[in-house]
Protein backbone atom coordinates (compact mmCIF):
# COMPACT_ATOMS: atom_id res chain seq x y z
CA UNK A 1 0.00 0.00 0.00
CA UNK A 2 0.85 3.23 -0.80
CA UNK A 3 1.68 5.25 2.79
CA UNK A 4 1.18 9.45 3.22
CA UNK A 5 3.48 11.84 4.81
CA UNK A 6 0.50 12.96 6.44
CA UNK A 7 -0.85 11.32 9.55
CA UNK A 8 -3.75 9.23 7.70
CA UNK A 9 -5.31 6.53 10.23
CA UNK A 10 -8.23 4.59 8.51
CA UNK A 11 -10.92 3.02 10.72
CA UNK A 12 -13.46 0.78 9.40
CA UNK A 13 -16.79 -1.26 11.28
CA UNK A 14 -18.36 -3.85 10.28
CA UNK A 15 -21.18 -6.04 11.48
CA UNK A 16 -21.94 -9.42 11.42
CA UNK A 17 -25.60 -9.02 10.75
CA UNK A 18 -27.82 -5.86 10.63
CA UNK A 19 -30.90 -7.20 11.41
CA UNK A 20 -31.51 -9.17 14.35
CA UNK A 21 -34.08 -10.20 16.71
CA UNK A 22 -33.97 -9.06 20.86
CA UNK A 23 -32.00 -11.97 22.12
CA UNK A 24 -29.71 -11.96 19.44
CA UNK A 25 -26.16 -11.39 19.56
CA UNK A 26 -24.20 -9.14 17.08
CA UNK A 27 -20.39 -9.31 16.57
CA UNK A 28 -18.63 -5.97 15.43
CA UNK A 29 -15.30 -5.59 14.48
CA UNK A 30 -13.16 -2.94 13.99
CA UNK A 31 -10.07 -2.35 12.15
CA UNK A 32 -7.64 0.62 12.62
CA UNK A 33 -4.69 1.06 10.12
CA UNK A 34 -1.94 3.60 9.98
CA UNK A 35 -1.00 4.75 6.31
CA UNK A 36 1.01 7.15 7.40
CA UNK A 37 5.01 7.25 6.86
CA UNK A 38 5.31 8.36 10.97
CA UNK A 39 4.10 6.48 13.91
CA UNK A 40 0.47 7.47 15.48
CA UNK A 41 1.00 7.83 19.28
CA UNK A 42 -1.60 7.76 22.37
CA UNK A 43 -4.24 6.00 19.92
CA UNK A 44 -7.96 5.44 21.80
CA UNK A 45 -10.42 4.49 19.90
CA UNK A 46 -13.95 5.01 22.06
CA UNK A 47 -16.79 2.48 20.70
CA UNK A 48 -19.84 3.46 23.26
CA UNK A 49 -22.53 0.89 22.30
CA UNK A 50 -26.13 2.25 22.24
CA UNK A 51 -28.66 1.56 25.01
CA UNK A 52 -30.58 -1.29 23.20
CA UNK A 53 -27.48 -3.43 23.01
CA UNK A 54 -26.04 -5.21 25.80
CA UNK A 55 -21.99 -5.47 25.83
CA UNK A 56 -20.69 -9.19 26.19
CA UNK A 57 -17.41 -9.14 24.98
CA UNK A 58 -14.72 -7.00 23.68
CA UNK A 59 -11.19 -8.56 22.56
CA UNK A 60 -8.37 -6.66 21.11
CA UNK A 61 -5.93 -8.03 18.97
CA UNK A 62 -3.65 -5.41 20.59
CA UNK A 63 -3.83 -2.75 23.41
CA UNK A 64 -6.12 -2.77 26.54
CA UNK A 65 -9.80 -2.62 26.24
CA UNK A 66 -11.39 -0.67 29.08
CA UNK A 67 -15.08 -0.23 28.31
CA UNK A 68 -15.36 2.44 25.84
CA UNK A 69 -12.49 3.08 25.16
CA UNK A 70 -9.48 0.79 23.06
CA UNK A 71 -6.51 1.93 23.63
CA UNK A 72 -3.72 1.21 21.68
CA UNK A 73 -1.28 3.43 22.67
CA UNK A 74 1.63 3.90 18.90
CA UNK A 75 0.21 2.38 15.67
CA UNK A 76 3.44 1.90 13.58
CA UNK A 77 3.38 2.69 9.87
CA UNK A 78 1.77 -0.43 7.99
CA UNK A 79 -0.20 -2.29 11.53
CA UNK A 80 -3.60 -3.22 11.46
CA UNK A 81 -5.04 -3.81 14.75
CA UNK A 82 -8.71 -5.19 15.39
CA UNK A 83 -11.39 -5.36 18.12
CA UNK A 84 -14.30 -7.81 18.27
CA UNK A 85 -17.52 -6.43 20.20
CA UNK A 86 -20.18 -9.05 21.04
CA UNK A 87 -22.90 -7.17 22.04
CA UNK A 88 -26.97 -8.55 22.64
CA UNK A 89 -29.87 -6.62 21.59
CA UNK A 90 -31.89 -6.02 24.34
CA UNK A 91 -36.37 -6.90 24.10
CA UNK A 92 -38.36 -3.60 22.62
CA UNK A 93 -41.76 -2.46 22.03
CA UNK A 94 -41.13 -2.01 18.43
CA UNK A 95 -38.49 -2.63 15.51
CA UNK A 96 -35.85 0.08 16.20
CA UNK A 97 -32.75 0.63 14.53
CA UNK A 98 -29.31 2.07 15.98
CA UNK A 99 -26.13 3.21 15.25
CA UNK A 100 -23.10 2.26 16.68
CA UNK A 101 -19.64 4.66 15.86
CA UNK A 102 -16.53 4.33 16.51
CA UNK A 103 -14.45 7.50 16.66
CA UNK A 104 -10.39 7.79 17.28
CA UNK A 105 -8.35 10.04 18.80
CA UNK A 106 -4.64 10.05 19.21
CA UNK A 107 -1.64 13.09 19.23
CA UNK A 108 -1.38 13.40 15.51
CA UNK A 109 -4.51 15.24 13.30
CA UNK A 110 -5.73 12.71 11.27
CA UNK A 111 -5.42 13.94 7.56
CA UNK A 112 -8.66 11.91 6.40
CA UNK A 113 -7.27 11.47 2.97
CA UNK A 114 -8.38 7.64 3.03
CA UNK A 115 -11.85 7.25 3.74
CA UNK A 116 -13.12 5.44 7.39
CA UNK A 117 -16.12 3.66 7.67
CA UNK A 118 -16.79 4.14 11.56
CA UNK A 119 -20.31 3.06 11.72
CA UNK A 120 -23.01 -0.02 11.18
CA UNK A 121 -26.75 0.46 11.67
CA UNK A 122 -28.63 -2.64 12.74
CA UNK A 123 -32.36 -2.97 13.47
CA UNK A 124 -33.73 -5.08 16.21
CA UNK A 125 -37.15 -6.53 16.18
CA UNK A 126 -38.63 -7.34 18.73
CA UNK A 127 -39.89 -10.46 20.26
CA UNK A 128 -43.19 -11.60 19.37
CA UNK A 129 -45.72 -10.27 22.31
CA UNK A 130 -48.97 -11.20 21.32
CA UNK A 131 -50.79 -9.93 24.62
CA UNK A 132 -48.69 -6.60 24.46
CA UNK A 133 -47.75 -7.17 27.98
CA UNK A 134 -43.95 -6.59 27.65
CA UNK A 135 -43.27 -10.21 28.01
CA UNK A 136 -42.75 -12.10 24.98
CA UNK A 137 -44.24 -14.91 24.14
CA UNK A 138 -41.33 -17.67 24.66
CA UNK A 139 -40.56 -15.71 27.84
CA UNK A 140 -44.57 -15.98 28.76
CA UNK A 141 -44.21 -20.06 27.96
CA UNK A 142 -41.13 -20.16 29.95
CA UNK A 143 -43.21 -18.48 32.82
CA UNK A 144 -45.94 -20.52 32.43
CA UNK A 145 -48.12 -17.39 31.66
CA UNK A 146 -50.50 -16.89 29.00
CA UNK A 147 -49.24 -15.10 25.61
CA UNK A 148 -52.93 -14.17 24.82
CA UNK A 149 -53.96 -12.69 28.58
CA UNK A 150 -51.95 -9.99 29.39
CA UNK A 151 -53.08 -10.27 33.20
CA UNK A 152 -52.74 -14.13 33.38
CA UNK A 153 -53.80 -13.54 36.98
CA UNK A 154 -56.36 -11.05 36.95
CA UNK A 155 -55.24 -9.07 39.54
CA UNK A 156 -55.04 -5.76 37.51
CA UNK A 157 -51.00 -5.65 36.86
CA UNK A 158 -49.89 -7.27 33.14
CA UNK A 159 -47.24 -9.58 33.45
CA UNK A 160 -44.55 -7.76 32.48
CA UNK A 161 -45.34 -5.25 35.23
CA UNK A 162 -45.24 -8.09 37.74
CA UNK A 163 -41.94 -9.65 36.08
CA UNK A 164 -40.13 -6.07 36.56
CA UNK A 165 -41.92 -5.80 40.39
CA UNK A 166 -40.62 -8.97 41.21
CA UNK A 167 -43.93 -10.25 41.72
CA UNK A 168 -45.54 -13.82 40.41
CA UNK A 169 -47.72 -13.23 37.38
CA UNK A 170 -49.57 -16.23 37.93
CA UNK A 171 -50.57 -15.52 41.62
CA UNK A 172 -53.00 -12.88 42.36
CA UNK A 173 -52.35 -12.93 46.03
CA UNK A 174 -49.18 -11.18 45.94
CA UNK A 175 -50.92 -7.77 44.86
CA UNK A 176 -53.58 -5.29 46.33
CA UNK A 177 -55.39 -3.34 44.75
CA UNK A 178 -53.22 -4.13 41.45
CA UNK A 179 -50.25 -3.03 43.56
CA UNK A 180 -47.49 -5.77 44.57
CA UNK A 181 -47.13 -6.50 47.89
CA UNK A 182 -43.96 -4.52 49.93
Amino acid sequence: PAYNCDPEIVVNKTADMNTLLAGEQVIFTITVENFAVDAATNLVLTDVLPSELTLDSAIPSFGTWNDPDWTIGTLYPGEIHTLTLTATAKQLLTETTVTNIVINAQDQTDSNSLTDDPSEAVTIQPKLDTDKDGISDDDETALGTDPNNPDSDGDGILDGQEVIDGTDPNNDCDSIGGNPLP
